[in-house]
């Protein structure tokens, strides 16, 4: 085995060790350029806590919805395979509904797979596929990473910016 795979190897056993929820899929469903579509993840991220948590989601770090995204063929058909937990508890059918319409006002193009997990381990492996490929390896997305750095933080009243987002 090579260093990338125990690279990888790490990485399912980090990642498979928390009791994820769901396994989400956000497709874009045309070509985006990972930058865009990095900003999108943030955004869905972001619009998904205001749509579960209220108008002041900000203020809930720990309710907020974490997200743990992989971004998987950069070049050509980009999509985010993600792991997904909630702090609620909320019908899967609604949560469904909520997930897709949050991607569907960032990506109009876009759709959403969520599923329930049952054996993350699997899914890990699946996602992590492409780090044996050079330079892949560090492509982990986390919905940490668009949350505000303090309770001070205001949210943009208009959280759609066409300037990062030009397909919405």
């Amino acid at each position: 085995m090579n260093g990338t795979g125990t690279l990888r190897e790490q990485t399912i056993n980090w990642m498979s060790r928390d009791k994820w929820q769901y396994y989400l899929t956000l497709n874009f469903n045309r070509s985006v350029p990972k930058w865009k579509a990095t900003n999108a993840f943030g955004e869905f991220c972001q619009r998904l806590d205001r749509q579960l948590l209220g108008p002041k989601y900000a203020k809930y770090s720990d309710r907020r919805v974490l997200i743990w995204g992989i971004p998987e063929h950069i070049r050509s058909n980009i999509h985010f395979h993600s792991l997904m937990k909630i702090d609620q508890i909320i019908e899967f059918s609604k949560l469904t509904n909520v997930v897709g319409k949050s991607w569907t006002s960032v990506v109009s193009s876009g759709t959403t797979d969520l599923q329930k997990i049952y054996d993350v381990r699997p899914l890990v492996r699946y996602m992590t596929k492409e780090f044996v490929k050079p330079n892949h390896f560090d492509r982990i997305v986390f919905s940490e990473d668009f949350w505000p750095p303090d309770e001070n933080y205001r949210a943009p009243k208009n959280l759609h910016n066409k300037q990062l987002l030009p397909w919405a």
